[in-house]
């Protein structure tokens, strides 16, 4: 274990998770010019934090290098307003598989290194610990009852 405490992943699922609402994802709603501005700015910081912390999940990158890339390309046209619906269903479609990697990264990266504990961050550490679970990683749990022969 690492003893210096460090909070920026659980930062970076706070911001990612978010995000999500932002790209008004269950409804048809467009997203508008300047929320997508923001939304890339976001997606930088997120990369930035992870690439600090040493993640090399293309799971979790590619996705979110994916995203800004667009947006960046979106944003070079001086006549774009807002998103069609297809190019709005092409971001959701690489987020939502983005944030369950960044759900695990986060689980695994904690295995190793201390977080300060904030109660206000409960609902996203549940959320770290259910999407871990629902993915398979047990936070070496399952090797002890393996080992234990229990499963």
């Amino acid at each position: 274990m690492v003893n210096q405490e460090n909070n920026e992943i659980i930062s970076a699922v706070n911001m990612m998770e978010r995000l999500l609402p932002r790209l008004k994802e269950d409804s048809r709603e467009t997203i508008k010019r300047a929320h997508l501005g923001q939304i890339k700015v976001n997606i930088m910081m997120i990369l930035k934090l992870l690439n600090n912390n040493g993640c090399n999940n293309l799971m979790l990158l590619t996705p979110l290098m994916e995203v800004a890339n667009l947006i960046e390309t979106l944003m070079k046209d001086d006549n774009f307003i807002e998103t069609d619906e297809d190019t709005k269903y092409l971001i959701v479609d690489r987020m939502r598989p983005a944030m369950v990697e960044m759900y695990i990264f986060a689980g695994k990266f904690y295995m190793e290194h201390h977080f300060e504990f904030v109660p206000t961050q409960m609902s996203i550490l549940i959320n770290i610990v259910e999407a871990c679970i629902n993915n398979g990683f047990y936070f070496g749990y399952d090797e002890k009852l393996k080992a234990e022969g229990l499963i």
